[in-house]
């Protein structure tokens, strides 16, 4: 799986901003405060999602809440174009206050796929890796500080 594109329709402190990545590689530069740690995050949000199950959020989740709700309000959204081992392209859409708009959508067929990959009750694309959110992030995504 390869993520193409990140979109923050609303995320921490950035608000209608789209990342492309590169075939390759991107690094992402920057002075302090310029939104990398908040890409990283929303590029694992995009493709991850959050726990929608029955009960009260996780610590971890009510964190990241905290952390990276839209600074200004709005929406609190993202999205990531992605391409799948099998040569297939999806958009993600990951409507993270309610995540109740969330979705995965075969770019090539135009149908919906999100049923494919459901982990705890919204869209996961982890799961085409066989992996899940905690390990994709466990595996994929090192924080800043770790």
């Amino acid at each position: 799986m390869r993520i193409e594109q990140v979109a923050a329709t609303g995320f921490g402190p950035l608000v209608g901003q789209v990342l492309d990545l590169a075939p390759a590689m991107t690094v992402v530069v920057g002075g302090n405060e310029t939104a990398k740690s908040s890409w990283h995050a929303a590029t694992y949000a995009a493709v991850c999602g959050i726990r929608r199950g029955r009960g009260q959020a996780h610590e971890r989740d009510r964190n990241f809440r905290a952390r990276h709700q839209p600074w200004d309000g709005g929406p609190w959204r993202v999205g990531a174009r992605i391409v799948l081992d099998d040569g297939r392209a999806v958009e993600i859409t990951q409507e993270l206050d309610e995540r109740v708009d969330c979705r995965a959508i075969d770019l090539g067929l135009a149908r919906d796929v999100s049923g494919e990959i459901m982990n705890d009750g919204t869209v996961d694309a982890s799961m085409w890796l066989g992996l899940g959110r905690r390990a994709f992030e466990a595996t994929a995504c090192i924080r800043q500080g770790d």
